[in-house]
C-alpha cells in the first residue's frame, strides 16, 4: 500500500472517530454509513449500528482513558477502511472526498491534521498537528480529541 493510501485510510478512521460527540457526527455518520454501505440498504444499516456502537463506547469510557479508547477505535476503523478499500478499490476516492467535505465541519486544529497528512521515516504514517507530529501507526489521534 502506498502512503498517498495509507494517509487517506489514516484520515478517514481519525477524523470518523474524532468527530464523535462534535457537531460534524451527523454528517460524519452518515457519509461513512453510505460509504461502507456502497449502495446496499443491508450493509448501511449494518455500519450505522457499528457507528452507534463506536459513539456508546467513547461516551462509556472513563474521561482518564478516553484518549486510549479512540486510539483503539481509531485502530479497529483503520482496519475496516482497509478492508473496504482492498475489496472495493474505487471507495478509495469516496472516502478522500468524504475526509474532504468533513474536515470542513471539525474544529480548527482538527481540520489542520487532516489536511496536513504526510508519510515519512520508514513508512511509518504521521500526520501534522498544531505544530507537533503524531504517529497515526500506532493510532495517536489529534490532540485535544
Amino acid at each position: 500500500m502506498t502512503p498517498e493510501i495509507e494517509a487517506i485510510l489514516a484520515s478517514g478512521a481519525t477524523i470518523l472517530v474524532n468527530a464523535v460527540a462534535t457537531d460534524a457526527w451527523k454528517a460524519t455518520r452518515e457519509g461513512f454509513s453510505r460509504l461502507f454501505g456502497r449502495g446496499e440498504p443491508a450493509r448501511e444499516a449494518a455500519t450505522e449500528r457499528r457507528l452507534d456502537a463506536l459513539v456508546a463506547t467513547v461516551d462509556r469510557s472513563d474521561p482518564d482513558r478516553r484518549a486510549d479508547v479512540r486510539e483503539q477505535e481509531c485502530d479497529r476503523w483503520l482496519v475496516r477502511l482497509s478492508d473496504l478499500v482492498e475489496d472495493d478499490p474505487s471507495a478509495l476516492g469516496d472516502l478522500r472526498s468524504l475526509v474532504e467535505q468533513l474536515a470542513a465541519h471539525l474544529p480548527p486544529q482538527a481540520q489542520t491534521w487532516v489536511q496536513t497528512n504526510i508519510a515519512r521515516d520508514n513508512a511509518e504514517l504521521y500526520a501534522a498537528q498544531g505544530g507537533g507530529t503524531i504517529n497515526v501507526d500506532k493510532g495517536d489521534p489529534p490532540s485535544g480529541a
